[in-house]
């Protein structure tokens, strides 16, 4: 048997979103794909930042830090998660996306250029057999120009 579930969860508020980059949100469970011998395989979402200033930069962090948990076939094992957003790791600590970076080369008004969103496994490796799941938590900032 071999299952695996990642729940991710956007919040956005103050004309800030967090979207697919036709604009649908994001989806609410990504089924995760864990491969014997080398872990999680890297799930990748491309996104884009919605704003209604898209003059000002953005700050984006993690809520904390994610790991999948071993829910199910075994003692409870946590797998520490990396976050990317365009290349960029996310951490508890802001990222500061500056407008020419994320706007400039945008085709929609408002909208962020396409950015791939990537979590994968911290430390790749077998995570042994059973059931996991995740929360990756991304909080998003908008400061005015």
């Amino acid at each position: 048997m071999s299952e695996a579930h990642i729940k991710i969860h956007a919040e956005t508020g103050g004309g800030l979103s967090l979207v697919r980059p036709g604009g649908e949100p994001l989806p609410e469970v990504i089924e995760g794909r864990l491969e014997s011998g080398s872990g999680l395989r890297p799930h990748v979402e491309d996104v884009r930042i919605l704003s209604d200033d898209a003059a000002g930069e953005v700050t984006v962090k993690l809520a904390h830090e994610p790991s999948l948990l071993r829910t199910l076939g075994g003692d409870v094992k946590a797998l520490p998660l990396g976050v990317t957003l365009n290349g960029r790791a996310l951490s508890l600590s802001t990222v500061v996306f500056t407008a020419a970076e994320l706007f400039a080369d945008s085709s929609a008004p408002g909208a962020s250029a396409v950015l791939p969103l990537e979590i994968s496994q911290a430390r790749p490796g077998d995570p042994g057999e059973g059931l996991y799941e995740a929360i990756v938590s991304i909080v998003i900032k908008q400061h005015t120009a």
